[in-house]
């Protein structure tokens, strides 16, 4: 397991890093209680203290950041009509999802970074950004490199998210970026809710909303913003009950664990 290219401020890296000085703050007070040294338990307790403050300083934190998300989320203007949002849900399928729970990250993969090398996780993810535009005068055209991908793995589940900037120049590439980033963060903070293909729609459809918001935000005409395209998705395992029915649908050949 591993946790690649963390954010501080992300609430994910953030509630494991309380779990981390939680587990830390449960060592050091095992040993203070079997500890008779005074000049011992006077520094375990220091230190003790200090993983206790760090413990809520990062909650309070963690706290403030999912508020904010919450609150966007709730106010934003969605990019579809109600009408338009149940005619996009009507003909989807009905599978359920078993909840997810327990969403420690085992890896995170983003780019590209500075000289868009490849980011990879053995045979199950690999990520890169290629271009074909020639290099003129010592300096390739069409830079700087206008996409970002996103994506985060869990014990069983996975957000991933692509977002290609439109045209050159940095404006696409903050959009791409910008949109990608918020998309790929509402995913991750609402995937638990999502336990049918219809709530994986609406969920999808409010982060993308998000994604036009974030990208507009700060400008102050639309047409100064970037622009992007963008797609974005979560991967489930099916209710077992389910799976074993679509297995059946799909035949002896079938393997339909996950959608």
């Amino acid at each position: 397991a591993r946790l690649l290219h963390p954010d501080p401020t992300d609430p994910l890296y953030v509630s494991e890093e309380i779990l981390q000085l939680e587990a830390v703050g449960t060592d050091l007070q095992t040993q203070l209680d079997v500890c008779e040294n005074r000049v011992v338990r006077e520094a375990l307790h220091g230190k003790l203290q200090s993983v206790l403050m760090q413990k809520s300083k990062r909650q309070v934190e963690l706290l403030t950041v999912l508020r904010a998300l919450k609150d966007r989320a709730g106010k934003v203007d969605s990019i579809f009509s109600a009408e338009q949002v149940e005619a996009i849900i009507a003909p989807l399928p009905t599978q359920t999802f078993k909840k997810a729970r327990k969403l420690r990250p085992l890896a995170h993969l983003t780019g590209p970074d500075s000289g868009e090398s490849p980011s990879e996780l053995g045979t199950q993810c690999y990520c890169r950004t290629v271009s074909t535009y020639p290099v003129l005068g010592g300096r390739r055209a069409g830079d700087p490199i206008c996409d970002h991908f996103n994506f985060y793995l869990f014990q069983a589940a996975a957000v991933l998210v692509v977002a290609d900037g439109c045209n050159w120049g940095e404006r696409p590439r903050d959009a791409g970026v910008r949109a990608g980033s918020i998309l790929n963060l509402y995913l991750r903070n609402h995937i638990q809710r999502i336990t049918s293909v219809a709530r994986a729609a609406r969920e999808l459809i409010r982060g993308f909303s998000l994604a036009q918001e974030e990208v507009l935000l700060g400008e102050e005409e639309p047409e100064d913003a970037g622009t992007t395209t963008l797609i974005g998705g979560v991967l489930l395992p099916l209710e077992d009950s389910v799976r074993r029915r679509v297995d059946g649908e799909l035949g002896e050949g079938g393997n339909s664990n996950s959608a």
